[in-house]
């Protein structure tokens, strides 16, 4: 959870702090202006001051040392409960989770996690017939759940034949020019396809793998679901090398991975481009490979490389923003120690 700042206003009832506390050294006299309070965790009454059952949440005992409130006008004789009420002043702007959103214009952060691919999906894709099947695609295919993707939200996607998915509408007549994307381009470019996941994007022929070449479903409940898309066995157009990769969108965290458990080529003209790109081509983010030959990294954009058991997790990135604080109204915290180390709430350091 990332938070940016939290200010927050309270009305408190001050009064003559035990041993127990510790924090009595970090308020010097002369700072009458400005009052400092150091909370703890501590316990609450059984019971709300209207009579309703207690809200499900933790309260804090606010510990004032005798100089604070001497500078205060505060008797040092003050006891009692500390009351924490709401106010007006606590008037943070309202985001719908809480911690921090994913918006228009963020980005990915890559990572190699040590994980392993789903179980294969059940329903096919069923692309157009050869010719198309080769370079075809399939429009809207439900995810099952919103997913976040460079800040936008989608409840489907698009299917390519080549080893590609895109997001929102599609330009029949842009694809049909290009052949349906079957030869890998860069990224990030802003030339099509754009709002794009490739898998492992260059000219394959699922048609020739049968019915199951490529496979998706949604599984898992609300709010953690999964959509997962496979490409199993789908050789290289005009040779045989394959192509067995799976993608994973997550609910909620709208996490990518990518799994290759093989991929190869023999055509050195059929250049592969792995990684995420979007909607208008400005930014894309991907791996890299180590050239066992060449002894050097490059990027998986238009490259020529092989890929076993591999993983590649893109996690967006998030912009904090200030979460909505809604205060409770006026919650009176017990202050006796007898009281608070015989409560149930009690939270006792170890």
């Amino acid at each position: 959870m990332v938070v940016k700042y939290v200010t927050l206003f309270m009305r408190v009832t001050m009064r003559r702090p035990t041993g127990f506390s510790t924090v009595s050294s970090l308020v010097k006299a002369g700072f009458a202006a400005a009052i400092v309070l150091a909370a703890a965790l501590s316990c609450s009454d059984s019971t709300s001051p209207k009579g309703a059952a207690a809200p499900a949440l933790k309260y804090v005992e606010i510990l004032v040392p005798d100089a604070v409130k001497n500078a205060s006008g505060v008797p040092s004789s003050a006891s009692g409960n500390v009351v924490v009420a709401s106010s007006d002043a606590v008037a943070a702007p309202r985001s719908p989770s809480l911690t921090s959103d994913i918006l228009p214009g963020t980005s990915f952060v890559k990572s190699k996690p040590d994980t392993v691919p789903e179980a294969a999906p059940t329903n096919r894709i069923v692309l157009p017939p050869p010719p198309g099947g080769n370079d075809g695609y399939v429009p809207d295919v439900p995810l099952g759940f919103n997913f976040s993707f460079y800040g936008n939200t989608y409840d489907r996607l698009n299917v390519f034949a080549n080893g590609l998915v895109t997001f929102g509408p599609t330009d029949s007549v842009a694809i049909a020019a290009r052949t349906g994307y079957f030869s890998a381009d860069r990224i990030a470019d802003a030339a099509d396809p754009n709002n794009m996941i490739a898998l492992s994007w260059s000219d394959w022929s699922p048609s020739r793998a049968g019915p199951d070449a490529i496979r998706y479903e949604t599984r898992g409940t609300a709010p953690n679901r999964r959509f997962i898309l496979q490409y199993t066995n789908v050789p290289e157009f005009g040779a045989f090398a394959t192509l067995t990769t799976q993608l994973v969108l997550n609910e909620g965290s709208n996490v990518i991975t990518i799994f290759t458990p093989s991929m190869s080529t023999t055509r050195s003209v059929d250049l592969i481009t792995q990684g995420v790109e979007n909607a208008d081509g400005t930014d894309a983010q991907y791996d890299s490979t180590f050239h066992t030959i060449l002894l050097v990294w490059f990027p998986r954009v238009r490259g020529f490389y092989n890929l076993t058991n591999d993983v590649v997790r893109f996690t967006p990135t998030h912009v904090n923003q200030p979460p909505a604080i809604v205060a409770p109204t006026d919650l009176a915290i017990a202050t006796d120690l007898a009281a608070c180390l015989g409560s149930p709430n009690m939270d006792v350091p170890r």
